[in-house]
Order: C-alpha cells, then structure tokens, then sequence
C-alpha cells in the first residue's frame, strides 16, 4: 500500500478466465476517505476516475503499476479498442488477441498519466516494432522492455509541475511503440491539438479562480 495523504492504491495481480486462462489487474483505491474498486479490464471505471486525480496522485498511481512493466503473465481478457479514445484515432489490430500483464499496465498508466491525451498514444494494448511494423508479441521480453524502459525514466524524471506535452512525447522515442500511434497525425498537428487544450485548460481553471459577480436584480439600471 503507498504512503500518501488522502490517497492510497494497491494493485492485486488476480487469477482469472475469461477469453483465456490467465489474469487480470484489480485496484483497489482509498481516495478521501472513500474506499472504491475497479475491476480488471474496466478501461471505463478508469478512464473517469483518471480525471479526478491531482497530478501527484496520478504519479503515484502509475508508480505502483510499473511494479507491473516486466510481468509477462498473460491478461485473461481480449484486446478491445476502448471508447471514447477508439472513436479519435483508433485503428483495430488485426491478427492479434492476446495481450500480457506487462503490456497492460503501460496501457493503464497512460490514460491515468495522460487522460484524454492517451488518444495520442494507444488506444488499445498492442505494440508494434516501429521499423518493421510486426506487432509484438504479449510475451516478447526483449521488445516489450524496450517500451517499459522509456516509461520507467519518465516516471523516475518527472518534474513538480504539471504533466505536459513534453512528457507524453518521450514515449514516442524507442524501436517499439503503440499500434495506434503509427496512426496519429503528424507532430505539428498534435502539438497544435495539444496546445490549444493547455490553453482551454488554463482558461477553464483562471475563471474557478474569479469570483462570481452576481448582478442586483433590484438595482437600477444606470
């Protein structure tokens, strides 16, 4: 269990069948005093609880799923394309069902790290070798440490500010990488797309900040 105030997450690696023999992540959270769980393969429960975390808790998070980066064990469940990111940019892997634990909690830790950004990564847990374009297989060691390593220098060198473009475009570095993100459009574009939500962001939170001038209904006009 990780030590922070008002906010704890323990992951538990359960046996499961599903689509296969194999398993699957449980989380189970204390966020304010309020116990919750969300059950392996729920991209939906996570996606909407990812925007409710303050940036410290979404690192923390995601440092107690990279205990998950090297686990090779195979997830008991399908791959899907997952909604709303699969409606962006999402493409369907085709050949390809079977996914591992490793795999899994990367995929995790972008829509917890990144939210609606993941949609510039992955929309559903496959990999790919860049310059061949085969996917990777959920049990390839070699190719699949490649990725986790990048994932674990990000989470070892992230700043005290808030996360940013900087920070999701070196996962874009490496011979492996997601599926989706051989489909995504050209740096500029991003960049742009990005931006322009940064600003919205900052807008959104500057007018939380203003008080609220409430008109006198019984005020005179002037």
């Amino acid at each position: 269990m990780s030590n922070a105030q008002n906010f704890k997450v323990k992951i538990i690696k359960e046996k499961l069948v599903r689509n296969f023999d194999g398993y699957g992540l449980k989380f189970i959270i204390l966020n304010k005093n309020v116990l919750d769980t969300i059950s392996p393969g729920d991209y939906e429960k996570l996606y909407v609880f990812s925007n409710s975390l303050s940036k410290d808790e979404k690192v923390l998070f995601a440092q107690e799923l990279s205990a998950y980066f090297n686990d090779y064990s195979l997830c008991a469940y399908k791959i899907r394309l997952f909604i709303p990111y699969a409606g962006v940019f999402g493409s369907f892997a085709k050949g390809i069902e079977k996914s591992s634990l490793a795999i899994e909690s990367m995929y995790i830790t972008n829509m917890i790290l990144f939210g609606d950004w993941t949609r510039f990564l992955s929309n559903s847990p496959v990999l790919v070798e860049k310059y061949s374009g085969k996917k990777v297989s959920y049990n390839d060691s070699l190719s699949i440490s490649k990725l986790s390593n990048l994932y674990c220098n990000l989470l070892e060198n992230l700043n005290s500010n808030e996360l940013s473009l900087i920070d999701l475009m070196d996962l874009y570095r490496g011979p492996v990488g997601w599926f989706d993100a051989e489909y995504i459009p050209n740096s500029r574009r991003i960049v742009a797309d990005l931006y322009r939500e940064m600003e919205a962001d900052k807008k959104r939170n500057k007018n939380k900040e203003k008080p609220e001038n409430k008109k006198n209904v019984f005020e005179k006009n002037q």
